[in-house]
Parts: structure tokens; sequence; C-alpha cells
């Protein structure tokens, strides 16, 4: 079979931060469960811009309510930071690599250097969007842009291949 050749998949930051949050939330459903509280703060926020409590009133009568909207106003710039620390931290990422997809595994091309991975070492894929995510590790993965695909190859063709070697599509 023919390789599959990705030759310059380049990621914004925000198709990174959209992506990484999708699949962050669909690898760990639990994680919903801690934005329950997010819709504590979100009526608590409500509540004061509608006028129907003043901010002593709130506090006097839920403190916890107003401990959750600071999380609900704090959270995205948290969650802004980190996720840009990581996206910088990754020069595939930001100035764009070539992947090449063949029978004996990934070949990854960067700004630093060359990395070559048989399909034993890519414990799991996240087909989200247009985007394939090649997991090697818990902390490292792979962003392809399946819109980047060479021609005459199809996304279908890659996740075939993927599941050929064994490599569990999600």
């Amino acid at each position: 079979m023919a390789p599959f050749v990705f030759p310059n998949v380049r990621t914004s930051f925000p198709e990174y931060a959209r992506t990484s949050l999708v699949f962050t939330f669909k690898s760990n459903p639990l994680l919903w469960v801690i934005l329950l509280p997010v819709f504590n703060g979100l009526f608590a926020l409500y509540v004061l811009l509608t006028g129907q409590r003043t901010l002593p009133e709130l506090w006097d009568a839920n403190k916890m309510s107003l401990l959750m909207l600071l999380f609900v106003l704090g959270w995205p710039v948290l969650l802004w930071r980190s996720l840009r620390k990581q996206y910088d931290a990754s020069p595939a990422l930001r100035s764009g690599a070539r992947y090449t997809l063949s029978d004996e595994g990934m070949a990854v091309l960067h700004a630093l250097g060359h990395e070559d991975y048989t399909w034993s070492a890519v414990t799991q894929a996240w087909h989200i969007g247009s985007w394939l995510i090649l997991l090697t590790s818990q902390n490292v993965g792979y962003f392809l842009n399946l819109r980047e695909l060479a021609g005459p190859a199809q996304a279908t063709d890659v996740l075939a291949l993927l599941r050929t070697h064994g490599v569990k599509v999600k």
C-alpha cells in the first residue's frame, strides 16, 4: 500500500484549543461532572446582573455561589493559559510537520528533527471532526488534519490503515 502523506500540517491555536477540549471531554466523560458547579456560578452571575440581589446580599445568603462565580470567571483564563503553554511547547503544532503513514508506521518530520513510530507505539487514535489525534503515550499526541492529506487518498483510507494495524480509532 502506498504511504499516506500529510505534507505540511499546521495547527492554529484556536483549532488546537477546540480539538483538545473536545478530546479531553470525550476521553474523560467524568469531567462533565466538574462542570455542574459552573451552573451554580452562572446562576449567581445572572442574579447579580438582573439586580435580584446585591453582592453583599448574595454573600450573606450563599457564599458558595460567589465562589463558583469566581470559578466561572477564572476558569477560562486558566484553561486558556494551560492550552497556550502546551501549544507553544510543541514545534509540530506551531511550525508545522510532515506526517507519513505507511504499513511500517508513522514518520514525523518537524522543525526539531525526525521521529519514527511503529504501529505498536501508537496506543490509540481519536477522530474529531477533520482532525486525527494519534497518541503515542498518555501525554504525547500528534494532530493530523485529514483535510491536508495528499490526494488521491481519502480520510477513510487512513482510518482503514490504522485499524488494519490494530490501532483503535475512537
